[in-house]
């Protein structure tokens, strides 16, 4: 089971993520650092310092992760997938 843990930036979902974390069969994806990591990201927006993020990337590398248990998604995009 795929969950998403979302809101906007401020409201403690990394928090939460890790508290979550602790449980034996929840495995966290902190979507900004896999974003990061492995490079799934469109281009630079130059104006505002920010990854522009290839959802479509993205989508397909959780597709191919290995999940067993439950995955908790956590992003302000999350909800998009």
């Amino acid at each position: 089971m795929r969950v998403a843990l979302t809101g906007t930036p401020g409201t403690g979902k990394t928090s939460v993520a890790e508290r979550l974390a602790e449980s034996e069969d929840v495995t966290v994806v902190h979507l900004n650092d896999a974003v990061r990591d492995h490079g799934l990201t469109e281009s630079t927006d130059e104006e505002r310092g920010s990854l522009v993020v290839d959802v479509d990337a993205v989508a397909e590398w959780l597709d191919g992760r290995d999940e067993t248990g439950t995955t908790v998604v956590e992003s302000h995009l999350a909800h998009l997938f």
